[in-house]
Parts: C-alpha cells; sequence; structure tokens
C-alpha cells in the first residue's frame, strides 16, 4: 500500500457442469456453454466438464452429420440451464438413411415396411416406386412379401434388409406364376368305383332264395383283390392314374383287367346257377 487504495472486484457465480455423450462410437462431439460471460465451445470425447456461468445455457447438437446418408441423433433433451451443478449424459442413434427401390409396385399395388428408429419400432403403409427414410445401423427394414390389389404381386428378391451402411437395394414384384396342376392319383377312386360295380353286379346275379349275406360272400371275395390295389394305391401311390401325364397307365390296365376277370367269374357262376336251376 503506497497511496490511499479504492478497488472493485467482480465475482461470477458459476457451478461446475458435466456432459456425456453416449453411442457416438469414438467421435467428438461440440458443447456450448459461457462462462466469465464469455461465449465459448468446448468437445465431449466422449466426456465434457468445466465451470459455467450461473443461470446460462449448456448445449449440444441433437445431430451430428457423418456425411450425406449417416449421422447420430439423440431424443434425448439437448440443452440445459445451469442453475445448479450439472452431470447430463445424451444418448445418441447411429443412423443410416437407405434407399430401396420397389420395382413393379404403383399406386394399385403397394407395399407396407417396418424399421426401427431411435431405438423404437416404425411402419409405413401404401409404399410404392421408392423408399427413402432414416434408420438405426445394425437393424433390418424388412418390406411385405406381396403387394395391394386385386391381384397381388409377389417379390422375387429378399425382403428383409441388414442397415449396415447407406445401401441402395432394388425389390422386384411380379405376378406369381401359376402354381403347377395337383397331381392328383385317380387310381383308389377308380378301384372304388369298379370294386362296387362287380359287388352290385354279383349280388343282383346271386340265387333269391340264398340270404343276403351269403349272395354277397362271393362278389366281395372277387372285388377284394381290386380293392385293395386301390387301397394300396392311396397309401403309397403305386400304380397311379394317371402315371407320367397319361391315363392308359398300368393301373388304369390292372384295374380293367380285374374287372374283366371278375365279370368273367360271376359269368360262369351264373351260368352254372342257370343250369343248376333247368335240371331240377
Amino acid at each position: 500500500m503506497t497511496a490511499p487504495l479504492s478497488a472493485t472486484v467482480q465475482y461470477a457465480h458459476q457451478f461446475f457442469a458435466g456432459v456425456t455423450a453416449e453411442g457416438l462410437e469414438g467421435r467428438i462431439l461440440t458443447v456450448d456453454f459461457e462462462t466469465w460471460a464469455v461465449a465459448r465451445r468446448g468437445t465431449a470425447g466422449p466426456t465434457w466438464s468445466d465451470w459455467v456461468d450461473a443461470g446460462t445455457a449448456v448445449s449440444v447438437p441433437d445431430t451430428l452429420s457423418v456425411g450425406l446418408r449417416e449421422r447420430y441423433r439423440t431424443r434425448d433433451a439437448t440443452s440445459w440451464s445451469a442453475d445448479a451443478p450439472l452431470a447430463v449424459m445424451v444418448r445418441y442413434h447411429h443412423q443410416f438413411q437407405p434407399r430401396v427401390t420397389l420395382a413393379g409396385t404403383d399406386a394399385e399395388h403397394t407395399v407396407g415396411a417396418t424399421w426401427r428408429l431411435d431405438g423404437d419400432a416404425s411402419r409405413a403403409a401404401g409404399l410404392s416406386g421408392e423408399w427413402l427414410a432414416w434408420a438405426d445401423a445394425g437393424t433390418t427394414v424388412a418390406f411385405d412379401d406381396r403387394t395391394s390389389g386385386d391381384v397381388p404381386l409377389t417379390a422375387i428378391d429378399p425382403t428383409a434388409l441388414a442397415v449396415d451402411r447407406a445401401l441402395d437395394a432394388t425389390i422386384r414384384y411380379a405376378e406369381s406364376p401359376q402354381a403347377p396342376p395337383l397331381d392328383v392319383n385317380w387310381k383308389p377312386l377308380v378301384s372304388l368305383v369298379y370294386g362296387l360295380l362287380l359287388i352290385v353286379l354279383g349280388f343282383a346275379a346271386g340265387a333269391k332264395e340264398e340270404g343276403r349275406w351269403r349272395r354277397l360272400r362271393i362278389p366281395l371275395a372277387i372285388a377284394a383283390p381290386e380293392l385293395a390295389i386301390g387301397l394300396l394305391s392311396w397309401g403309397t401311390g403305386v400304380l397311379r392314374i394317371p402315371e407320367g401325364g397319361s391315363w392308359l397307365s398300368l393301373g388304369l390296365w390292372a384295374d380293367t383287367a380285374l374287372l374283366a376277370a371278375g365279370l368273367a367269374v360271376l359269368a360262369m357262376l351264373l351260368r352254372r346257377r342257370v343250369r343248376a336251376a333247368g335240371t331240377r
């Protein structure tokens, strides 16, 4: 003190603030704040801390652009008032912007898509032409396998795409090829019809004075091979009709041969019964 002194000391009320960025995968985030009434900028990589003037704002960007179709984005709060000591964490989502061409779609043939954005499920409907949207990295965007419309189109390319980059992909939709006709085996039905024919004819040709079951014994025995082969074909497909696209198959010839043999046996039995009746 070498002379009388009059001085003013100005104090700034300050709080200690800290911000931690999560999910940036090594990238640097800027932090805007104010100290000593001067606007400043710091970096969080991933953590930042400093003294800030009380009542001022601390903020970080909600989006960190990496490329034209790559970014990091958060839905957390990104600005805070330093009214007390501050310690916050901001979670960022790594995102890409896929572009998918939906070839063959139009206003009458649209599809829907599902994907994840900001950690939540997203869905869109009525898509045609092209789809371009942001999606979380490491997730999957999935499109419908069939379009809308009176005659839906079917996808001929994979419809689930991994979002591991700013991908460009094409999913083609086209009319489904006509399903081939069912490969029906008519052999069991033919055998059943032939067998029932033998039973009915044999029963009608039997002696009326015999009981009902006695009149059925011989027709059933004659029809049994026919019915058995039909049952075997139904279970295994052997002697199927048609065979190789041809109805004149071995199965049809076998059925016809058994029918002819059965009719011959029934005719012979009928003649014997008629002769026996004539000699009485």
